[in-house]
């Protein structure tokens, strides 16, 4: 566990700025390329300490990050600079937090601690934090939705409407995973010498030997 003091004013200026990636996969179809905007996007989390540590939350954001996370948690504790009782107390809370996540699977997860100098409360608050995935229609759709969505348009609406565009914005919704679009790392080297194994007698055309033991028209007799 590592615990890492920040600077209050550095701590704001990381919740003004969302980190921002953008990644345009092309998933062919046997219609046409469907083209997808997959952006990286902060995910920020307030949870209130004034109760104990929810199990159901962390079980719910650990579920979202285990679909769209990416490059681990943050769990920055906020509380009243100078206030040594709240620091202890805000310190616990991180560390019960810290065990529900690891609990749930997700090993990359720090605290840092967080002294604000207007925080004005009697509790410390908690802020999820991490990089998901998202995945949407390229540029130039929307937001506008497919004319007669809402109801009867004009001829400008249909001429403006870029064809495809509510095709691609329901598929980008139907992606479980976005991090499939970016392809997955090849099997490890042991891995990929047995499966091409598997796979010579077939290349060579070399019959299997026959197995020692009973045959399915041995059986009954």
């Amino acid at each position: 566990m590592r615990l890492l003091p920040v600077l209050s004013g550095m701590m704001l200026s990381a919740l003004a700025l969302s980190g921002c990636q953008l990644y345009d996969p092309v998933v062919e179809t046997q219609v046409y390329p469907v083209q997808m905007r997959m952006q990286q996007h902060a995910t920020n989390t307030v949870i209130s300490t004034e109760m104990p540590a929810d199990e159901n939350i962390v079980r719910a954001v650990a579920a979202d990050y285990a679909k769209r996370g990416e490059g681990g948690i943050t769990l920055q504790m906020r509380y009243q600079e100078g206030d040594k009782k709240l620091a202890h107390q805000a310190r616990h809370a991180g560390e019960d937090y810290l065990y529900l996540f690891e609990k749930y699977g997700i090993a990359d997860t720090r605290i840092e601690m967080v002294p604000l100098p207007n925080h004005g409360k009697k509790t410390a608050d908690l802020v999820v934090n991490y990089n998901a995935w998202k995945l949407s229609a390229p540029d130039g759709c929307g937001p506008e939705r497919i004319p007669g969505y809402y109801g009867a348009e004009g001829g400008e609406t249909i001429q403006n409407y870029k064809i495809g565009c509510e095709t691609e914005t329901y598929l980008s919704r139907m992606i479980s995973d976005p991090r499939d679009l970016k392809g997955r790392s090849g099997l490890p080297r042991g891995d990929a010498a047995r499966e091409g194994d598997m796979q010579q007698n077939y290349r060579t055309g070399v019959p299997n030997e026959p197995l020692q033991g009973l045959s399915s028209s041995d059986i009954g007799n």
